[in-house]
């Protein structure tokens, strides 16, 4: 099994404390790959404008899903053309 994997690391004053995003391509049996994706957040639970960062933090996961269905869809349709 290998693996590659792209990560990033922000950290700032704002009303988060730090963000962490890792992907990973995971190679399985029968030619097939897994892409794992992981954010991790940690927030300022103090500041009263977290309200509005943990809304816009809910959009933020519903399009990174939507990204990452058409990586799927993508590399689905690819595979398949390919044969």
């Amino acid at each position: 099994m290998s693996q590659c994997v792209r990560g990033a690391r922000t950290s700032g004053k704002s009303f988060r404390v730090g963000r962490t995003l890792l992907e990973v391509l995971v190679e399985e049996d029968a030619g097939r790959t897994r892409l794992v994706s992981r954010l991790r957040v940690t927030y300022k639970w103090a500041r009263p404008s977290i309200v509005p960062m943990l809304l816009t933090d809910v959009v933020e996961l519903v399009m990174m899903r939507k990204c990452l269905l058409g990586i799927k869809r993508r590399a689905e349709r690819l595979a398949r053309e390919s044969l």
